[in-house]
């Protein structure tokens, strides 16, 4: 899971109501985002205006007859997406160094966390998505660049699941105070991860800091209107400890570290000036953060034995509904039944069940060694991992001209060994330096097993840094570049991880096919369950019974731990493993109809050119790809 998903949840929350703890940047906010930033020519269009200079005594050529609406498509998209951008400073500021080069008004950009919905701003937000899909409807696609269409069929998908969410009887479904990714704890996420670049950042952050009061008193006023009207769901206990733990520290905190250790690096300031910046920032951090996690603790220490829903989103009065309309909306879906969603997961969980038995039943010797651990990969850091990998790549990724990168411990309170976590990445912004950043887990003492070689090529190279990478340099649509649909994102990282096992010397087909197979069996069973708490229903002990039954002896301890977790993080393992399942079987049909014609790096380009988008779009792609080489 990329820190990006956790660094991106409070700007998108309070914009849409999308309940997960894995919200991604799906920037359901933008509801019309695109790359073009010079509000007139469209991108990839290259025929709208006669070339001058004509030396040859032939006629010009004909003016293209799609120009305008081409233009007009152009004008619309970006207006969205600069609206969406300027109304979240948060966003701007993690995806522009500088918003002005790109089109946007920096004096439209309030410096602010922003405020919890209400029954005001959810009304205003379903007049104005109305008014868009009525403004986006008048839009002949026909008439657009292949770029272009990509952006229409995305905003079409996006903007009639935001209208889907929005509905009346939807409000207040959206949970905000779901562990572990808690609001509290997505605020740290934030800070922890923030860049500081300039004199005028550190500005801004005192500013930012200052808003975190009004935040957490209008989430705490939605929580208890979601307690009041019987649709809060949350982990009281989980809630508090997390405030606990960030009160501890108090002005120690990693958090406090992150921002005021970052003064020094900004050039161009006297010392006194830096010494005046840290205190300000100390005193900020004293005189609203902390408070403002005091009183959400006081609160929810207040609201604890109070209403809560304990099961999924199915024991809400229009649960299965909300539920069905994100699950859809992650997978980049329309109205998919989740029914469908439920037998395509079954029958690829039995399929690899299948495939792993027959497996076993060849080579037991090979699944015993993977099951082991005592395969060793060879690689002593994370460096090596990656160099190693950047290098590989290439024989079935398309190269691009900047992979470097940065490589950062993380600080003890990340307490990443709690939560089974490697490395994270985090995303760099589009107008950057293409700086590449992974944090480590320093007390991982496993760096040479295959678990971590797949972690690190998930979030590093061939995955989520690469991905994010070609995005940057190869998309030109800042829409198509920050959609970045769940299952698409996570999806391909999976694909990638599986994918690089065939770059390790010494490790046996068999062996690979083990690790993989476990994997995916794993993802699938919780997707599943997933599934049926949410959906179906499921009580604990109707979960353990499916899951004892499929092959995981557990007990009701831990299936209330696994049950709890998908509660309260609805479509948590399906970006992972549906989404790899899609990416897969694209693969297959692929091999399939081109056989020798097959080519690794023009598939990969295939489905990294469609970027993170809905499905039709990356299928559609695809299938151009299969059809330019028949």
């Amino acid at each position: 899971m990329t820190k990006k998903l956790l660094a991106l949840l409070l700007a998108l929350v309070m914009l849409f109501a999308a309940a997960s703890c894995t919200p991604g940047r799906n920037n359901t906010n933008n509801a019309a985002p695109s790359g073009n930033t010079n509000n007139a020519v469209p991108s990839g269009n290259t025929n709208n205006a006669a070339p001058s200079g004509n030396t040859n005594n032939t006629a010009p050529p004909e003016p293209d007859p799609n120009a305008e609406e081409q233009e007009r498509f152009a004008a619309f998209v970006f207006k969205q997406y600069k609206y969406s951008i300027e109304k979240n400073y948060t966003i701007a500021h993690i995806y522009y160094t500088d918003p002005a080069a790109s089109g946007l008004d920096p004096d439209n950009i309030e410096v602010s966390f922003g405020k919890a919905p209400d029954d005001e701003s959810m009304e205003k937000d379903r007049t104005y998505y109305r008014g868009l899909m009525e403004e986006f409807r008048a839009f002949d696609r026909s008439k657009l660049t292949p770029l272009q269409q990509d952006e229409y069929d995305s905003l079409e998908w996006e903007i009639s699941t935001v209208l889907l969410m929005s509905d009346e009887k939807y409000d207040y479904y959206s949970q905000l105070f779901t562990p572990p990714n808690s609001l509290e704890a997505n605020i740290e996420a934030i800070l922890t991860s923030w860049d500081i670049r300039n004199e005028q950042d550190i500005k801004d952050m005192i500013t930012l800091i200052g808003t975190i009061p009004e935040y957490v008193e209008t989430s705490i006023a939605y929580a208890r209107k979601q307690q009041e009207k019987q649709l809060l769901m949350t982990d009281f206990d989980q809630v508090i400890e997390s405030c606990s733990d960030i009160l501890a520290n108090g002005m120690d905190s990693y958090s406090v570290y992150c921002i005021v250790s970052q003064v020094d690096e900004v050039e161009g300031l006297s010392d006194t000036k830096r010494e005046e910046y840290k205190a300000s920032l100390k005193e900020a951090f004293a005189a609203s953060y902390f408070p403002s996690i005091e009183k959400l603790r006081s609160e929810f220490s207040a609201m604890k034995g109070g209403w809560n829903n304990t099961g999924g989103f199915a024991m809400l009065p229009y649960g299965d509904e909300y539920y069905a309309i994100l699950l859809n909306y992650k997978a980049g879906t329309y109205q998919k039944s989740v029914d469908d969603f439920f037998d395509e997961m079954a029958e690829s969980f039995d399929s690899i069940v299948a495939a792993y038995q027959e497996l076993y039943r060849r080579d037991q010797a090979a699944v015993e060694r993977y099951y082991s651990g005592s395969f060793d990969t060879g690689y002593s850091d994370y460096t090596q991992i990656l160099d190693s990998v950047k290098q590989k790549m290439l024989a079935d990724h398309p190269e691009i001209k900047d992979l470097e990168y940065r490589i950062q411990k993380a600080d003890p309170q990340e307490k990443l060994s709690e939560k089974s976590i490697a490395v994270y990445f985090i995303v760099p912004a589009l107008d950057g330096s293409r700086l590449q950043q992974m944090r480590v887990n320093p007390d991982n003492e496993e760096i040479s097993s295959i678990d971590t070689y797949m972690t690190v090529t998930h979030e590093g190279f061939p995955g989520h840094m690469y991905q994010f990478a070609y995005l940057i340099e190869n998309i030109d649509s800042d829409y198509l570049k920050t959609l970045e649909v769940d299952f698409m994102i996570e999806g391909y990282a999976v694909y990638s991880q599986y994918h690089a096992l065939e770059y390790l010397k010494g490790l046996s087909d068999a062996e690979a096919k083990a690790a993989t197979y476990d994997s995916r069996v794993s993802y699938l069973a919780y997707s599943i369950t997933d599934l049926g708490i949410n959906y179906y229903g499921w009580d604990v002990e109707r979960t353990r019974k499916f899951l004892n039954d499929i092959g995981f002896s557990l007990s009701t301890e831990v299936t209330q731990q696994i049950y709890d977790l998908l509660r309260l993080c609805p479509v948590y393992y399906g970006p992972y493993s549906y989404g790899h399942e899609f990416v897969e079987k694209l693969r297959v049909k692929a091999e399939t109809e081109l056989g020798a014609k097959f080519s690794a790096i023009e598939f990969n380009k295939a489905l990294l050119d469609a970027a993170a988008t809905p499905q039709s779009v990356v299928i559609r792609h695809i299938d151009e790809y299969i059809n330019s080489v028949k």
